[in-house]
C-alpha cells in the first residue's frame, strides 16, 4: 500500500495531451516526460473537464483506475499489478483516516481495514459494497496479533469461532446457528496452536487438544500440520490413563441428558472387532449409546427396527473402526414412523460420528434417526462415501438443524435418500478435494418456509474442485433463500427439478462453473 495514496501520479511531468473521439465520447490522453515517458493516462471528458473514469497505463498495461468529477479525483481507486486487479479503496476514506481496501483473491473478495497509521484492524470476507460479510479476523492494531475470528453480516459481528490468546494458542468454538457472542453460548471444541492459511484464515497447527463439546474435558491430544491432524493420543476426562469418572458440571447444566448407559460391556466383549446389534433389538432403559469402550472394533452393524428410545449416539475416537452400517427404522419412534410429516425434531437427540481415522464408509438405512435434531460427522480422514437413506421414502433426520460435510480429504460420494433432511434449513459441503458426486433424493432439503423458523434456508458449496455430478430430484431446495458456490468449477452433470431453487433471494458465486450458472439462470436479476 506504500504507493497507493491520494497523491499518486504527483511528481509526474506532463509532456503533452491530445483529445480524441471514440465510442461517442471525448477522451483526453496525457503523456509524461523523463522516467515516466512510457506511461500515459486516459480521461473521460465532459463539458471540457475530466468527468467519469480515468485510467493510467504503463507500456499499455493498466496500473490505476479511478473516478473524476469536474477535474478532481473522487470515488473509488483500483490498483493493478501486471494488469491484474490488486486493491480497491474509497479515496475519501484514505484521506480521512481509517480506510477499507478491497483485495482481489482467488478464494473470493477479501477486505483489509486499516487505521490512520496503516495498521490492520480487520481482514476477511466482504461484499461488493465493502461491508464485512462472512468470516473475518479482528486484529490488535498495536501488536498486529489476531484477537478473534468470527462471522459478520452487513458489518455486524454475529459469531465468534476462534479466539486468540497471548500465549500463542487459540480456542476454537463450535459452528452453531444461533449467535454465540454471549459467553455461555460458546461451545469450545479445540484449544492449541495455529497458523495462518490464505484460504481458511487460521487453522489448527502444532500441539493442541480436542475438547468434548458437552463436557469441556479434553478428549484427545493431537499434533496438527496446516489444519490436518497427523498424530493423536486419546484421553478420558482429560487423563491419559487414570480413569477419573468426574462428572462435568458444564455438561449437567447445559445439556441435561439421560444417564442411562449403552450396551453392557464386559471384559469378554470389550475387545471384540465386530459388533452386530440384531434386528428388533430395543430396550427402553437404553437412552444413550456410546461405543468408545469397544477399543478394537473394526465393524459396527445395527439392524432394522432397533433402539427407538435412544436420544444420543456417539461413535467417537475409535481408532480401528472401518465401517458403520445402520439399518432401517432404527432410532425412530413409532409416532415418527406412522406420522412422518408431523415430525418437528421432537427429540433433543444427536448423532456424533467423529475422530475415527480409519472409517471408510457410513451407511444409514431409510426411516432411521427421523426425529434427531443434530448430526455431527467430523474428522473422518479415510471416509470415502456417505449414504443416508435410500431411493424411496426415507425421511432420515427429517427436521435436523443443519448438515455440515466439510474437510474430508478422501470423500468421493455423497448420497441422500428421499425426504432426508427435508426441513433442514442449512446444508454445507466444503473443502472436500476429491468429492466427485452428490446425489439427492426427492423432497430432500426442501428447506423451511418464511416464518417457520427464525433462520433462513441456505445452501453452501465451497472448494469442491473435483465435483463432476450434482443430481437432485423433485422439490429440492424449494425454500432455500441463499446460495453460495465458490471454487466448484467442474460440475458437468447437473439435474434438478423446475421447482428447485425457486425462492432464492441471494446468490454469491465465485468460480461456480456450470452449476452456478444454472442456478443463476432461474434468477437473472440477482
Amino acid at each position: 500500500m506504500e504507493d497507493v495514496n491520494s497523491s499518486f501520479l504527483n511528481g509526474y511531468i506532463s509532456d503533452s495531451f491530445q483529445l480524441v473521439e471514440g465510442d461517442s465520447k471525448t477522451y483526453k490522453i496525457v503523456t509524461y516526460q523523463q522516467e515516466h515517458k512510457e506511461e500515459y493516462t486516459i480521461y473521460e471528458m465532459q463539458n471540457d473537464k475530466e468527468n467519469g473514469v480515468a485510467q493510467h497505463f504503463d507500456c499499455g498495461v493498466i496500473r490505476y483506475s479511478w473516478e473524476m468529477e469536474d477535474g478532481k479525483r473522487c470515488g473509488y481507486v483500483t490498483t493493478y499489478e501486471k494488469g491484474k486487479a490488486h486493491h480497491k479503496f474509497l479515496l475519501k476514506e484514505l484521506e480521512n483516516g481509517e480506510y477499507r481496501v478491497l483485495e482481489n483473491c482467488k478464494m473470493g473478495l477479501r477486505m483489509t481495514i486499516r487505521n490512520e497509521t496503516g495498521a490492520v484492524r480487520f481482514y476477511g470476507m466482504c461484499d461488493e459494497s465493502m461491508r464485512k460479510n462472512g468470516y473475518g479476523v479482528e486484529y490488535d492494531v498495536v501488536t498486529g496479533k489476531p484477537l478473534f475470528c468470527g462471522v459478520f453480516r452487513d458489518d455486524v459481528q454475529t459469531h465468534v469461532f476462534q479466539e486468540f490468546h497471548e500465549d500463542g494458542t487459540m480456542t476454537e468454538y463450535e459452528n452453531g446457528e444461533a449467535s454465540n457472542l454471549p459467553l455461555l453460548k460458546r461451545i469450545p471444541i479445540y484449544i492449541g496452536g495455529y497458523s495462518f492459511s490464505e484460504s481458511d484464515l487460521y487453522v489448527r497447527d502444532g500441539k493442541g487438544s480436542l475438547i468434548d463439546p458437552l463436557t469441556g474435558f479434553a478428549s484427545k491430544e493431537c499434533t496438527w500440520r496446516n489444519g490436518v491432524m497427523v498424530d493423536s493420543v486419546s484421553l478420558r476426562n482429560g487423563w491419559y490413563c487414570y480413569p477419573d469418572e468426574t462428572i462435568s458440571l458444564r455438561g449437567s447444566v447445559f445439556r441435561k441428558k439421560p444417564v442411562s448407559t449403552s450396551l453392557h460391556v464386559s471384559a469378554m466383549t470389550k475387545n471384540v472387532t465386530t459388533l452386530v446389534i440384531p434386528n428388533d433389538y430395543d430396550n427402553a432403559s437404553i437412552q444413550c449409546l456410546h461405543f468408545s469402550d469397544y477399543t478394537n472394533l473394526t465393524s459396527l452393524t445395527i439392524g432394522d427396527d432397533c433402539l427407538s428410545h435412544v436420544t444420543q449416539v456417539q461413535i467417537v475416537a475409535m481408532e480401528t473402526l472401518r465401517s458403520v452400517k445402520i439399518g432401517r427404522r432404527s432410532f425412530s419412534s413409532k409416532k415418527a414412523l406412522t406420522r412422518p410429516r408431523d415430525i418437528d425434531a421432537v427429540k433433543e437427540a444427536e448423532l456424533w460420528i467423529e475422530d475415527c481415522p480409519c472409517l471408510k464408509k457410513l451407511r444409514i438405512g431409510a426411516l432411521s434417526f427421523m426425529e434427531y435434531e443434530s448430526v455431527r460427522i467430523e474428522n473422518l480422514l479415510s471416509l470415502s462415501e456417505i449414504r443416508i437413506g435410500e431411493s424411496e421414502t426415507s425421511n432420515c433426520f427429517f427436521s435436523c438443524r443443519q448438515l455440515l460435510i466439510q474437510s474430508f480429504p478422501l470423500l468421493k460420494r455423497v448420497v441422500v435418500g428421499d425426504g432426508c433432511f427435508c426441513r433442514t434449513p442449512v446444508a454445507l459441503v466444503g473443502n472436500c478435494p476429491v468429492l466427485q458426486s452428490i446425489y439427492l433424493g426427492r423432497y430432500s432439503f426442501e428447506g423451511t418456509k418464511d416464518g417457520a423458523v427464525s433462520k433462513e434456508s441456505n445452501l453452501v458449496l465451497l472448494n469442491l474442485p473435483e465435483l463432476r455430478t450434482f443430481v437432485a430430484s423433485l422439490n429440492n431446495f424449494i425454500y432455500t433463500k441463499k446460495v453460495v458456490i465458490e471454487d466448484t468449477p467442474n460440475v458437468e452433470t447437473i439435474d434438478f427439478s423446475f421447482t428447485s431453487f425457486s425462492n432464492v433471494t441471494e446468490i454469491n458465486e465465485n468460480n461456480g462453473g456450470k452449476l452456478g450458472s444454472r442456478i443463476r439462470m432461474r434468477h437473472p436479476n440477482l
